[in-house]
């Protein structure tokens, strides 16, 4: 298959975006952290150990089993051998 039929099958939205506006409008990292106070983080935390609380309880009423996969880009694929 040449360039040209493979640029034909991508996707039109795909194609408008250059890779380098991509890289700075979706780059988490380039962005300023500021740190949270400790007041400010723990109410947040609180607010999510509730909703987490709220979630397990839910799944527990319906029966459901969930699996959590936690991950990171920067992780090496296990198993993965060249």
């Amino acid at each position: 298959m040449s360039r040209d039929e493979r640029r034909d099958r991508t996707p039109s939205r795909a194609r408008r975006r250059a890779p380098s506006r991509i890289h700075q409008e979706g780059d988490a990292r380039k962005a300023p952290r500021r740190r949270l106070t400790k007041g400010v983080y723990e109410a947040k935390l609180a607010r999510l150990q509730i909703e987490l609380v709220k979630l397990q309880e839910w799944i527990r009423r319906k029966g459901l089993k969930v699996v959590v996969l936690v991950g990171s880009g920067d992780m090496p694929v296990v198993g993965s051998r060249k």
